[in-house]
């Protein structure tokens, strides 16, 4: 119990952390661009996550629990074997899902949206996707390590952090566009930081060889 309310605890302080960043990246952005820009940028924005959801194909719910078993176990060659495949299937599905995106980005803009000015946001926002759902990943695994800090850093402080510190300079210069960059740039950071976290946390096992199939994680992932 003591276990799960400290990780609790740091994970509602540092959550409450990126709510504010995200806050104030809301309200920099709405006075930079206006309101038909940040409704452009959030469209795109709702664009890729779909993208980024698909992409992901159910693995950050699939991964959390095989590592959490596979360190439960001291099993860390099974460990090692999620995540080396964990991480080619992620980005085997999420990297067509980009390309996808990139180039129906200009249809989707004009057939379905009817707003011709969404089509440079998203071509830019499908740049997100790949780093974002590798990012999501990284952060449920090192959950199941009971990292607890490390993930909601990934996956909520260092994004909101980063978009917020890029935004300011990047909009300024290239407008909507700018704001997209720079939220596409704060997805890659936080995926280098949750590779950097991860590899803290397993110092060791890179030498290890995984023995977990291909289709023992799509078969529970592919149903989520």
């Amino acid at each position: 119990m003591r276990e799960v309310l400290g990780g609790a605890a740091v994970a509602f302080v540092l959550k409450v952390v990126a709510m504010a960043f995200a806050f104030a990246f809301n309200v920099l952005l709405s006075r930079m661009l206006g309101a038909d820009g940040a409704g452009i940028f959030f469209l795109a924005l709702a664009i890729s996550t779909l993208a980024t959801v698909l992409g992901r194909v159910g693995l950050d719910n699939t991964l959390l629990r095989f590592v959490a078993a596979g360190a439960f176990r001291d099993d860390w060659s099974a460990v090692r074997g999620v995540y080396a495949k964990g991480n080619l299937l992620a980005l085997g599905a999420s990297a067509p899902m980009a390309a996808l995106l990139f180039l129906f980005s200009p249809w989707l803009a004009e057939n379905v949206f009817r707003k011709a000015e969404l089509a440079g946001a998203l071509r830019w926002m499908s740049l997100a996707v790949v780093p974002f759902a590798l990012m999501n990943i990284h952060a449920e695994m090192l959950k199941g390590l009971k990292r607890v800090r490390d993930s909601v850093l990934v996956q909520n402080v260092i994004i909101s952090l980063a978009s917020l510190v890029l935004l300011y300079p990047l909009a300024s210069l290239w407008g909507i566009h700018g704001a997209v960059v720079a939220y596409s740039a704060a997805a890659v950071v936080a995926m280098i930081y949750g590779r950097t976290f991860w590899s803290r946390a397993t110092a060791g096992l890179a030498a290890r060889k995984g023995d977990v199939a291909y289709g023992a994680i799509l078969k529970s992932s592919v149903p989520l």
